[in-house]
Formats: structure tokens, C-alpha cells, sequence
């Protein structure tokens, strides 16, 4: 709506303008403008007249203009949420429509090709043998930090989750989730288990991107 009406391109002349305007600090224009602060009653009733919409439109305004598709994503650590529009053939038979995405940002190599900085996107999986697959990747979360695993192996009442270079093994047992809790324990990973995730995608950080074609190998 600024733009429509002349307002300066960058954030600073456009924050000093629309302060003036609003009469208010240009701190406050500057926090409106990147979305850090909610306008108050007065600021709002201003920004109507300002731009000829009625408030609803100002809060209602975001959730016409997302795609149908789009997923509300909460990080499980500490992190603000992201709004993620995936394509269908990623989420197909891996993300049920009433299921909620989650994303870790790694602070560190785990393995599987992920580097600090990715963003690993999951929705949450039963800590049960029998709803693990193999091959699928999983994000443990304990009291011990994030690890990536790997299931190589179900079977009657028992799965197997491996890291990266097979190194560590922890078995999964039909028989409930203090026994489960108890193998993570022995492995290391600790028995504070607080989050148990099926990985359906990783957004690689922009500095982890690979700049030759040896490296996008390597990844994949």
C-alpha cells in the first residue's frame, strides 16, 4: 500500500516518512514496518485513513494471501514459526493433512548431509516399532541435544535406528516408552526424550549451499 503511494523504497526514509505521517517515534514506524510491533488503536485507526482500508483488512489480510496449502511451522527448539507453502509431491504419503510440521535449525553437523544452519522440517512420529519405516530419517530430540537416525531394520516388535556411519545403534521395543527411553539412555542420547520426529525435508542453509559439482555429489 506504501509502495502505491510514493513511499520511499528503503526501510529508513520509508520509517522516517510514515512517522511523520502517524505522528509517532520512527522506532515505531521502523518496528510496524518489519513486523516486530502491533500497531495500537490510534495507529491503526490512523493507518486506515492513511490507506483507506478498514482494520479487518489489516488483520485478516495475512491469511487471505497464503496459499491453501500453506502450513504453520514451529520450531522445536527456540525459534520463531515459519509459514511454508510445500509442494505436493513432497508431502504426499509422508504429511497427513491434519498433521503439524515442525523444523529444527541445526547449530552443528549431524550427519546425512546436514550442516549447522539447515533447517530440518518434520512432523511428529510414534515411538513405536511398528510406525517406524525403514530408510526413513528421524529426529530425536533428548536431554542431550538433536541427533539424526536412521531406521535400518523392523520386524515383529522391534525397530533399529542408526546414526550416520552406523556407529550407534539404539532398538526400539513394542513394550512402551520407558523401555524405549531406557535403550536411548544406554546409547547416549540420554532418557529425556521431549521430541520424536519423521524428517521429510532439510532446507540447506545459504552457506552450506555446494558450489561445485564434486560437492553436490557428496551431498546427495
Amino acid at each position: 500500500m506504501l509502495d502505491q503511494q510514493g513511499y520511499p523504497a528503503s526501510i529508513r526514509d520509508r520509517s522516517k516518512a510514515l512517522s511523520i505521517r502517524l505522528g509517532v517515534f520512527e522506532s515505531v514506524a521502523s518496528a510496524l514496518l518489519t513486523g516486530s510491533e502491533m500497531p495500537d488503536y490510534d495507529v491503526l485507526m490512523n493507518l486506515c485513513e492513511l490507506t483507506g482500508k478498514n482494520p479487518g483488512w489489516f488483520l485478516d489480510a495475512g491469511k487471505e494471501t497464503l496459499p491453501a496449502r500453506t502450513k504453520l511451522v514451529r520450531c522445536v527448539g527456540p525459534g520463531e514459526e515459519l509459514a511454508i507453502c510445500l509442494p505436493t509431491t513432497l508431502c504426499e504419503g509422508r504429511v497427513d493433512e491434519q498433521q503439524a510440521l515442525n523444523y529444527y535449525r541445526a547449530v552443528r553437523a549431524m550427519g546425512f548431509g546436514v550442516k549447522g544452519g539447515d533447517f530440518i522440517l518434520t512432523v511428529d512420529a510414534e515411538l513405536q516399532p511398528q510406525a517406524l519405516a525403514k530408510g526413513d530419517l528421524y529426529l530425536v530430540g533428548s536431554e542431550h541435544g538433536y541427533d539424526i537416525r536412521r531406521c535400518v531394520h523392523t520386524g515383529g516388535d522391534r525397530a533399529a535406528l542408526t546414526t550416520f556411519d552406523g556407529k550407534q545403534v539404539q532398538t526400539i521395543r513394542k513394550h512402551g516408552l520407558r523401555e524405549v527411553q531406557a535403550d536411548f539412555q544406554d546409547s547416549g542420547l540420554g532418557n529425556d526424550l521431549h521430541h520424536f520426529g519423521k524428517i521429510i525435508a532439510v532446507l540447506k542453509g545459504a552457506d552450506n549451499l555446494p558450489t561445485t559439482a564434486e560437492a553436490w555429489d557428496l551431498l546427495v
